[in-house]
């Protein structure tokens, strides 16, 4: 896609096992036609929600995610390859978060990789 096509990062706060999950998509230009239900996989989740978040001009959505059980397993999303549009008229890449792994896959809470997650400093409860 280049610098002209349309990025993404999934951002999301410290992964602990709630019965409720905030994050935010954050692409590098404005999409118009950003759909959580139809532009999302996701796995562990039994519904996700979004909302465009003010004066971002369409570039970022929170993202409200709810755990199918509240216990031990696998959470992740995954933003479909060619699901959005850029403003030059281009698609997106396929973006992938695994927000938290079991045991049983040799990871732990604190072992989950943070190479696109950002933890806010403000708002956890």
């Amino acid at each position: 896609m280049g610098d002209l096509g349309p990025q993404a990062r999934l951002e999301f706060e410290s992964p602990s096992w709630r019965t409720q999950l905030t994050g935010i998509l954050q692409f590098n230009q404005p999409i118009a036609d950003f759909n959580a239900t139809s532009d999302l996989d996701f796995t562990g989740f039994s519904d996700v929600a979004s909302s465009a978040i003010p004066n971002s001009g369409g570039s970022a959505y929170r993202i409200q995610a709810y755990p199918e059980s509240l216990t031990e397993g696998t959470l992740s999303i995954n933003l479909k390859s060619s699901s959005v549009t850029g403003m030059h008229g281009l698609k997106n890449e396929e973006v992938f978060q695994k927000i938290y792994g079991s045991a049983s896959e040799s990871q732990s809470l604190t072992a989950v990789s943070y190479t696109h997650l950002t933890l806010p400093t403000s708002d956890l409860v």
